[in-house]
């Protein structure tokens, strides 16, 4: 490539492009509905073993409040409002769709008479 140096004269540059490094993919965690005495539960269904993961929980704002590492798909926690971070080898980070794990419901209790 010819470079104007300000001059009549040009230089010739050479340079090397490099590649563009690969992104990361966001997570996609899909969640379970909380049940009797169970709260909901989440699995990362494009998990990878080779990348870094983060479990981000997040306050009523949207703010991020607690975050933690995560080696596995299968996602435990309490009830609440989380993204989950995922960071590749070239640096490139990319993040869940923000989902809600809901506190257990109520086991019904059965109203008993003796007579």
């Amino acid at each position: 490539m010819l470079v104007y140096n300000g001059s009549c004269d040009s230089e010739e540059v050479h340079f090397t492009v490099a590649a563009a490094k690969e992104g990361a993919v966001a997570p996609v965690v899909h969640t379970t509905s909380a049940t009797c005495g169970e709260i909901g539960k989440a699995y990362i269904d494009n998990y990878n073993s080779n990348l870094r993961y983060r479990l981000v929980a997040l306050s009523a704002t949207g703010a991020a409040v607690k975050s933690s590492a995560i080696n596995t798909a299968n996602l435990s926690m309490t009830a609440g409002t989380y993204q989950v971070v995922v960071r590749n080898a070239n640096g490139c980070v990319a993040t869940s769709t923000t989902f809600v794990i809901e506190e257990a419901k109520k086991i019904p209790q059965k109203n008993l008479m003796y007579g």
